[in-house]
């Protein structure tokens, strides 16, 4: 790997989640790994930015806005992604890249067919359609509200 410091979490995930892409060796050795991403890892990573980076950060919408583009360009918009997605990037921005009116929440979004079948064509598990937000999240949902 690129010598990631061990007490940089973010640093260590980041290098970990090129892997993905090429973009760095099998644990530390230098090669290249076979894996393919999951929506699980895009929603980790997501995580991972919410988690280890200040929240007026302007490289932490940056990495939010890179890893959500690339998680719609591989297919993989999961319920879990949509979850995880407004503690790492703020609500406007959120609704931006999601092409959301300003005013729905992703329930509404999602039944008005706002996200293309494309963007969730690798979606593992259970069918996209049958998962369900819990009415608490949605009554909670960070995507509905004034832009932060």
């Amino acid at each position: 790997g690129k010598g990631v410091e061990p007490c940089d979490p973010l640093g260590v995930a980041v290098e970990t989640f090129g892997m993905f892409y090429g973009e760095g060796g099998g644990l530390g050795t230098g090669e290249v790994v076979a894996m393919r991403p999951s929506q699980a890892s895009f929603a980790h990573m997501i995580l991972s930015c919410a988690n280890h980076m200040r929240k007026d950060d302007p490289r932490r919408t940056a990495l939010a806005t890179s890893l959500l583009r690339r998680c719609v360009e591989d297919g993989l918009l999961s319920p879990f992604v949509l979850e995880v997605l407004p503690r790492a990037l703020p609500r406007g921005a959120c609704r931006r890249e999601l092409g959301m009116r300003p005013d729905e929440n992703v329930e509404e979004w999602m039944i008005r067919d706002g996200m293309p079948t494309e963007w969730r064509r690798n979606v593992k598990g259970r069918h996209f359609g049958e998962q369900r937000f819990k009415k608490r999240e949605l009554e909670e949902s960070d995507l509905v509200g004034p832009d932060s």
